[in-house]
């Protein structure tokens, strides 16, 4: 009898156990699973965005800005510079249209030379005729702002 009860006690910590390692290999399975979500969406971040573009130009290039209307994660510059400068003359997001004219035909200095970085924007849906997203000329309802104003 005493054989018998050691045999169900036996029986039953070797159940525990065998739960226990369950329970850790589902913790580790779980863990497993958010790590790879995790990772997933950082990738899709990092590559489904502009967000990598846009982060070294915002640190090499000393010209380089951001709207204020756009973000980091959607702007994308559509036509850039010729020149050596590697700033956008035209680009996009979502909702707007951007356009940073040229100094000639738009003031983007201020009387000591200070750039301004003064653009304009027109919504994506317009009623515009003969409308250009690649000349702002063309923006009937342009909207002149830059990234000093909120």
């Amino acid at each position: 009898m005493h054989t018998e009860h050691q045999t169900i006690i036996k029986a039953r910590k070797t159940e525990f156990c065998n739960g226990l390692i369950f329970m850790k290999n589902k913790i580790h399975t779980l863990k497993n699973k958010i790590v790879r979500i995790i990772l997933f969406v950082m990738i899709a971040i990092v590559f489904g965005t502009t967000l990598v573009l846009n982060s070294c130009r915002l640190i090499v290039d000393r010209g380089y800005f951001i709207p204020n209307d756009s973000s980091i994660f959607t702007f994308k510059p559509t036509v850039e510079n010729n020149g050596s400068g590697e700033w956008w003359i035209y680009g996009e997001d979502y909702t707007y249209y951007y356009a940073y004219p040229e100094v000639d035909d738009y003031m983007n200095y201020d009387y000591a030379g200070v750039e301004l970085n003064i653009y304009i924007k027109i919504r994506k849906i317009n009623n515009c005729p003969n409308f250009n997203k690649e000349d702002y000329k063309t923006w009937c309802d342009a909207i002149k702002t830059s990234p000093q104003a909120k």
